[in-house]
């Protein structure tokens, strides 16, 4: 059986609406690190993920970015050089109250030599 998490949407007229929020943790090395937390209440928005890392600052890994009571989202490639460092959803994906959204590198060469970086940004419902 598979567990389906859904996370309920807002009504939008005219685009987003609300405060936009951007979070980051750069201490990324090993296993999952938190990089924000939705509230408890209300409405979150995820429009952007991603990492300032590049192939030249020494990340041999890709970042996978996750939330809880929601799943995998996206990875992001900074060691390659044709690969995007960042993903943008638009208009957003809809994550459920209280979930945690995570990154964390692939087991191919975790723990990371130098932690690196990773972001979010998305829009928090007024």
């Amino acid at each position: 059986m598979v567990a389906v998490s859904a996370a309920v949407g807002m009504n939008f007229k005219n685009g987003l609406s609300g405060k936009i929020v951007s979070a980051s943790n750069s201490s990324v090395s090993n296993g999952p690190a938190t990089i924000y937390t939705t509230p408890a209440t209300g409405h979150f928005i995820l429009t952007r993920i991603g990492t300032a890392a590049t192939g030249d600052a020494g990340v041999c890994s890709n970042l996978s970015f996750a939330a809880s009571n929601f799943g995998p989202i996206r990875t992001v490639f900074p060691n390659r050089a044709s690969e995007q460092f960042t993903a943008s959803f638009t208009p957003g994906i809809a994550l459920p109250a209280s979930s945690t959204i995570s990154c964390a590198p692939s087991s191919d060469c975790a723990p990371l030599a130098n932690p690196t970086d990773c972001y979010i940004t998305g829009v928090l419902e007024k």
